[in-house]
């Protein structure tokens, strides 16, 4: 059975709707941050948490009120334990602008909704195939605000 979290409330996937007038439907008009969870919690969550705000302030949109740390660890967990993904397990939170508009939107409030699928492995494995990497020094990344917003 699939489930999500929209906003507070954990959905059936073949329950959700999203409104076709909606701009971040017609627009992409939100932003979405990936994570990685093993048990019930959230790798690195502080830092994907500083992210989000910093995503939400750079759009103009409101996080809800409700969307503090402590409740987004807890609505995650929440779905992991539903979903009985307890090792390796992808989560995505997504937040859509709600309401309408063309070239200005009508509301700054957005909707957050959290997906989560298992990843195929459970633990962090070390590949014994040894890695080459360096630094493209030819093409710097730049330095844009808005590069730091996955959307």
């Amino acid at each position: 059975m699939d489930i999500l979290s929209v906003n507070k409330s954990y959905v059936l996937v073949s329950d959700y709707r999203v409104d076709l007038s909606n701009r971040a439907y017609r627009y992409g008009d939100g932003f979405f941050e990936t994570m990685h969870a093993n048990g019930c919690e959230v790798q690195f969550f502080d830092d994907h948490f500083a992210r989000m705000q910093l995503a939400a302030t750079f759009l103009h949109m409101q996080l809800p009120d409700y969307l503090t740390a402590d409740f987004l660890k807890k609505q995650i967990a929440g779905l992991l334990t539903r979903l009985k993904l307890f090792q390796g397990a992808r989560v995505k939170a997504s937040f859509i602008r709600k309401g309408e508009g063309y070239y200005i939107p009508s509301s700054l409030d957005c909707d957050v909704i959290i997906e989560a699928s298992y990843l195929g492995k459970g633990f962090y494995e070390l590949d014994e195939k040894p890695l080459i990497i360096g630094v493209d020094e030819v093409h710097p990344k730049p330095q844009a605000e808005y590069l730091k917003v996955k959307s």
